[in-house]
């Protein structure tokens, strides 16, 4: 997640995850939202995969943006509001 400049305080962003990966079990569940620290552009939403021994066709996890919870009331979400990871085997 990436502020296009800086801000003096943190920004918390809130977001939902979809796709046909299953939470705790393809990969670890996120917690839905991220927090940019202060004086930070960037922050990232890590998607950790867990390795269940079965053979999978690929896996989607979609996380989209959906709000500013927290910080500069200036700051707003662009257009490109998702990022999808497949999960292959």
């Amino acid at each position: 997640v990436t502020l296009s400049e800086t801000s003096d305080t943190d920004t918390v962003v809130s977001y939902t995850v979809t796709g046909d990966a299953t939470a705790d079990s393809d990969y670890t569940a996120l917690s839905g939202s991220v927090t940019i620290a202060a004086g930070s552009t960037t922050a990232t939403i890590d998607v950790s995969v867990l390795d269940d021994s079965l053979l999978e066709d690929n896996e989607t996890v979609t996380v989209t943006l959906d709000s500013i919870t927290s910080g500069d009331a200036d700051i707003s979400i662009g257009a490109t509001d998702n990022a999808t990871v497949t999960i292959s085997t």
